[in-house]
């Protein structure tokens, strides 16, 4: 169980493709988080944990998916910063290295960016191996969402990619904004929920 525990990650999949014996995180937008064992160092190999195996290891789903989480504070990633808002925020790209996955560092990302996120971040997941994220800290970072949605529809244009659209990121879950583009101009529709922090959002930016 030990060798296990060391090759535990999080692989961020559609939810339409798992099967009903795995062991999930749910994020919502149609996203999970997967608990999956790594294949041989180098390898970009992943096998799913099933969830009946965890009675022998006398353990639980929760547990595993914690494990995971505490493992992947030792990988390896790249972070690079594409973008600054007039906020002074700025588009990330966190990708993972080693051949290990890094979407699912999204669930720690106050720990991969070094900072607080009091009101969560705009997100975008164009693969299990990176994602996009603006840290939101008053209304002026919501101009990064243009660029955000432009970057991963621009990689949708050169194949498949796991989501086209962009989500707020709070407590461990991610809210789709549901955003078009139409007649050239952005639009988005997020969650009541994401509507209940704008008018806190616009009193930062004045400050």
């Amino acid at each position: 169980m030990r060798e296990l525990d060391s090759r535990l990650r999080l692989v961020v999949t559609p939810i339409a493709d798992l099967g009903s014996d795995s062991i999930t995180a749910q994020l919502g937008g149609g996203l999970a988080a997967l608990l999956v064992a790594m294949g041989a160092p180098g390898t970009a190999r992943a096998h799913a944990v099933p969830a009946h195996f965890t009675p022998r290891w006398n353990s639980t789903p929760p547990d595993l998916l914690a494990r995971a989480l505490r493992n992947m504070e030792h990988d390896r990633l790249a972070v690079e910063t594409l973008a600054g808002g007039n906020g002074g925020s700025a588009l990330h790209v966190v990708t993972g290295q080693d051949g290990l996955p890094g979407a699912g560092h999204v669930l720690r990302l106050e720990q991969v960016l070094g900072q607080k996120l009091p009101h969560g971040a705009l997100v975008a997941m164009p693969s299990n191996n990176r994602f996009y994220a603006v840290p939101i800290h008053s209304g002026d970072d919501l101009s990064l969402l243009d660029p955000l949605i432009s970057a991963v529809r621009g990689l949708a244009e050169h194949g498949p990619v796991l989501s086209q659209d962009a989500f707020w990121l709070h407590d461990g879950r991610l809210d789709p904004l549901n955003a078009t583009v139409k007649d050239g101009e952005l639009r988005f529709f997020p969650s009541d929920a994401f509507k209940q922090l704008l008018p806190q959002l616009r009193r930062d930016s004045t400050r």
